[in-house]
């Protein structure tokens, strides 16, 4: 386990903790490790969540879809972050959403019972743990707000703009990187990809945006 404390000290949920902490915490929590290869599935929608996973290494995304096949990108994981302790928290929960590597990744899993009974055996890195917890939460509530602000807009043009000018505020620049590609852009956006592609063209050809791949430059 040593050679991912680095790793673990990027994820919040070990936010304020000194690597002998982790490494006290990681012997009474007794993670388990697994490597995924690229389009293996982590989690599938409807599997039973009891734990929930640290990103170690690699790429995933946590997609949503509906009974046709249809699917929606809710977020993109990448190491250190962190995913289903939503589900994990509620006892024999069922999963809503899949996570889907999109290349060798490697996943270290966490029983949640054995957090919130007290098997840590420091109180104070219980506590930390925690309340990391709802940090974690309650930043994935604010991101699943600005999800909503965008896709609620009417027109194709109207959602990629406010997508846009939410990442241009996020990260206080006119030019950025977006962590999706097309496809996963359309996606999270909940709009078809041909159509996407379409009106960056046009945002381009209007003066509004410059885009090469992910990286995106607001103009006016």
């Amino acid at each position: 386990m040593e050679k991912y404390i680095s790793v673990l000290k990027k994820s919040i949920i070990f936010n304020g903790l000194s690597d002998e902490e982790i490494r006290a915490t990681l012997i009474d929590l007794t993670p388990k490790k697994i490597s995924y290869e690229k389009g293996n599935f982590i989690i599938r929608n409807g599997d039973i969540i009891k734990s929930f996973g640290i990103m170690i290494s690699g790429k995933a995304i946590v997609i949503k879809e509906d009974f046709w096949g249809n699917r929606s990108v809710i977020s993109e994981l990448l190491s250190g972050d962190i995913f289903a302790e939503t589900f994990a928290c509620l006892k024999n929960s069922i999963a809503e959403i899949s996570v889907e590597a999109l290349e060798k990744t490697e996943v270290m899993f966490f029983n949640v019972e054995k957090i919130l009974e007290g098997n840590i055996k420091s109180e104070d890195c219980q506590r930390k743990i925690i309340r990391n917890m709802l940090v974690n939460l309650a930043k994935k509530n604010l991101n699943f707000t600005r999800k909503i602000e965008h896709i609620k807009k009417k027109t194709i043009r109207e959602k990629l703009l406010s997508y846009l000018s939410g990442e241009s505020m996020k990260n206080n620049s006119l030019t950025f990187e977006i962590p999706f590609n097309r496809q996963q852009l359309a996606d999270y956006l909940s709009v078809d990809r041909s159509a996407l592609s379409t009106e960056i063209g046009k945002l381009q050809k209007d003066g509004i945006v410059k885009c090469k791949k992910n990286k995106f430059t607001l103009l006016q």
